[in-house]
């Protein structure tokens, strides 16, 4: 899997070299804009649907707000008079913006810039660009394909098995505490995916796929039973897997069983 995680922006339009359009609100409180004509988002591949269409002020991409906080997993709350929306992203840093003005703090910083953000058919629009790289993001252009691409901070989105013996102690030691306790245990980027004890080494567990969709990597994992007719040393045993994965932020990892496609360990009962 690419060590940088993709959100491509499937959007019909030029960022760099749009028309100009002005930007000064009107008296009814809503920006010239020019509409973003056949808008499409892509999000590692699959298509996502705007709640709102995007729009074009100034040569600039705008998106509403609430498509904005989806895209960067972010909440966010306006005032009740619309002159103020607050965006808290998921590692707790706020930016919030003075509607139709060009102020904008961030942790309760305040100060300007060029492309603040705006009312526009009554939903809130905010920068495209600058909200993604103040998030941590990085924004690309490629004029061939029309393309606006969203790349994340840098991760590694492979989940890798690991043998126990390449562990640090600190390791070890977290795998020896966890092992016997059905689920999955986490430590870092050390994950421990654990069936809890069984009566015999017949009883497995193991990694069938993984799968990366939107800010999440699914990992498909079977549990074996003992073959038919083949005997066993009758000794307690811990089936568990030990792997390593660097998520890119906002992202979670769900552990499910490859045969019902549910939550691992979900309802289980016995071996």
């Amino acid at each position: 899997m690419r060590g940088k995680r993709a959100i491509a922006c499937l959007i019909g339009l030029q960022l760099l070299m749009a028309v100009p359009v002005g930007a000064a609100g009107n008296a009814s409180g809503n920006a010239a804009a020019s509409p973003a004509s056949n808008t499409q988002i892509s999000v590692n591949g699959q298509a996502l649907q705007l709640k709102q269409p995007a729009i074009i002020i100034d040569g600039r991409t705008y998106l509403a707000i609430e498509d904005m906080a989806g895209i960067l997993q972010a909440k966010w709350q306006a005032s009740n008079n619309q002159k103020e929306v607050a965006v808290t992203l998921p590692d707790g840093k706020t930016i919030s913006f003075q509607i139709n003005t060009k102020r904008v703090a961030v942790d309760n910083k305040w100060s300007e810039i060029d492309q603040g953000a705006i009312l526009h058919n009554k939903q809130m629009y905010v920068p495209l660009r600058w909200m993604t790289e103040k998030s941590g993001y990085e924004l690309k252009w490629n004029p061939q394909t029309r393309t606006v691409e969203i790349v994340a901070p840098v991760g590694n989105e492979e989940f890798k098995q690991v043998d126990f013996t390449s562990l640090s102690e600190d390791e070890k030691a977290f795998v020896q505490q966890v092992k016997g306790t059905q689920g999955v245990h986490q430590k870092g980027d050390l994950y421990v995916i654990a069936r809890g004890q069984a009566p015999n080494p017949g009883y497995g567990i193991e990694i069938v796929n993984t799968e990366m969709s939107w800010e999440q990597l699914k990992v498909y994992v079977k549990l074996t039973k003992p073959e038919p007719g083949r005997m066993y040393a009758q000794v307690i045993s811990y089936p568990f897997i030990v792997a390593k994965v660097k998520l890119p932020p906002y992202t979670t990892l769900l552990v499910l069983d490859a045969n019902t496609k549910k939550p691992l360990f979900e309802g289980a009962q016995g071996m």
